[in-house]
């Protein structure tokens, strides 16, 4: 899965505006920053734009294509964040398949589907560009004349357009609004974000918010749904990236069981089972990888804060070479598990749920009364939960069972805000995460704890090491317990 040619990766921010045939540009005196060499150009380009027959790239923001021309030759994968796009890039190569480097990162957003040219696409570019001292670029103005034909399809379809952006390098953001300002006033429109892709194939914006108005019961859960099984594809692509992304994925995958979980009588119950089983089992390949992350920025950091007299033998490079080195083994396994069919067929199911959830075939679309009740339920359990775990001199599968049923009713009141109303579902959302923080705090001292008797034993019977330190270590690890425990306390008075 490691990617190894791409040869450059590019941190992109533009904004776009939609012109007539006869836009005149404005000179921009005053406005375009100078702050180096400058140019004014015209340049012709050729790109063929590549994705699966569904448009499964398009679909999560992400363009591929194959470009030659005057300038800016290569393979060119974009992928979406949040206020910009990352342009991943490898050289031009004779053949048309897409390189194997590039075909790999998207390899689980195409799942399985072929990659063919969808869009070839001709453009006369007017550049007007400034770059500093150094070469880097400043700001770039393309004032592009655009002919595009959609491919694959029994009836080609031409289309023409004229459009401008701006792409900046080291301007800021008042340069690049002064450069709006400029550009409306000449009778420019701003674009928002739709892509020359979707333009060619005529598309609107596919990540367009099309609610309007009061939201039925399940266009709310399935908004929900649809953003978890979002951030699990864009996880997908920063994993194969060679990127870390793995907190923010279990956390999709984790909201996903709780919902599934939580709002049971909304959901085919069959379904809703399986995918949650195959979540529970990605999820747990991607905590067996964080799990180590987390003790091992733990723990180093415990030992650094320590004294250097009471550091006795090579304690920091025990604990880096052990936690580092499991980690190193649970991701290899997470990326074969990933090149494979379970995944892939998990990837599927999610996206069949982002468009249309499997939800009970008796359930009544307009009863968001049922969300209501779900989540305050999940409310409830919590609350009983920790109350019990509490009660029982805080045993620890207790609290961690608490902390669960919190992080639950958490997510409940998150998805269930437009019905429990922005205020109500705050106060809920902020009371359920603070228990669910201090209970996070108990539960990674058991781990702590385990791990931390573990090395001690190691170190007990190799030579140039003791148990000293890892005992300074098991006993934070204790009072951090304690502390915890005496906060869950208070918040129960």
């Amino acid at each position: 899965m490691e990617v190894a040619h791409v040869v450059e990766t590019a941190r992109e921010r533009e904004d776009k505006y939609d012109v007539d045939l006869e836009f005149v540009l404005p000179s921009f005196d005053g406005v375009l920053p100078h702050r180096g060499a400058a140019e004014d150009r015209v340049v012709r380009l050729r790109s063929v734009y590549y994705d699966t027959a569904t448009l499964a790239l398009l679909d999560r923001g992400i363009t591929l294509r194959r470009r030659e021309g005057d300038v800016d030759n290569g393979w060119q994968l974009k992928v979406p964040g949040i206020d910009d796009r990352t342009e991943i890039s490898v050289p031009l190569t004779e053949s048309d398949t897409v390189p194997a480097e590039l075909a790999e990162l998207v390899s689980g957003i195409a799942r399985g589907l072929t990659l063919t040219p969808v869009v070839d696409m001709r453009t006369q570019r007017r550049v007007l560009r400034t770059v500093d001292d150094a070469g880097a670029l400043v700001v770039e103005v393309a004032d592009d004349m655009v002919d595009s034909t959609r491919l694959g399809t029994t009836k080609r379809s031409e289309r023409s357009w004229r459009e401008v952006e701006v792409e900046l390098g080291t301007a800021t953001e008042d340069d690049a609004s002064g450069i709006g300002e400029c550009l409306i006033a000449a009778g420019a429109k701003p674009a928002g974000r739709v892509t020359k892709l979707e333009r060619a194939l005529n598309l609107a914006p596919m990540r367009e918010n099309t609610h309007r108005g009061k939201r039925t019961a399940k266009e709310i859960i399935a908004e929900y749904v649809a953003a978890q099984a979002d951030a699990i594809f864009a996880g997908d692509v920063a994993l194969r990236r060679g990127l870390a992304p793995i907190h923010d994925t279990r956390v999709a995958t984790r909201r996903l069981r709780s919902i599934l979980r939580t709002f049971d009588p909304l959901f085919d119950g069959a379904q809703a089972g399986r995918l949650a089983d195959e979540l529970r089992w990605y999820a747990a390949m991607l905590g067996e990888v964080r799990d180590r992350q987390v003790q091992r920025s733990r723990q180093l950091d415990a030992v650094r804060a320590l004294p250097d007299e009471l550091v006795l033998g090579p304690v920091i490079a025990r604990i880096d070479h052990h936690l580092a080195g499991e980690e190193a083994e649970h991701l290899r396994v997470l990326r074969e598990e990933m090149a494979g069919e379970r995944y892939l067929n998990l990837l599927e199911t999610l996206a069949l749920w982002e468009h249309l959830p499997e939800f009970a075939s008796d359930f009544d679309d307009g009863e968001r009364k049922v969300v209501r009740h779900c989540a305050e339920r999940a409310s409830r359990k919590a609350r009983k939960r920790l109350r019990r775990a509490v009660a029982g001199k805080s045993d620890a599968v207790a609290l961690h069972r608490a902390r669960k049923a919190a992080k639950r009713a958490r997510y409940a009141a998150e998805a269930a805000t437009p019905v429990l109303g922005e205020r109500a579902a705050a106060a809920l959302i902020q009371r359920h995460k603070r228990v669910q923080r201090i209970l996070g705090e108990h539960q990674d001292t058991v781990v702590s704890r385990t791990l931390i008797r573990r090395l001690a034993s190691i170190a007990g019977t190799a030579t140039g090491e003791n148990g000293f330190t890892y005992g300074l270590l098991y006993e934070r690890e204790q009072f951090a317990a304690q502390r915890a425990e005496r906060k869950i306390v208070r918040r129960l008075k």
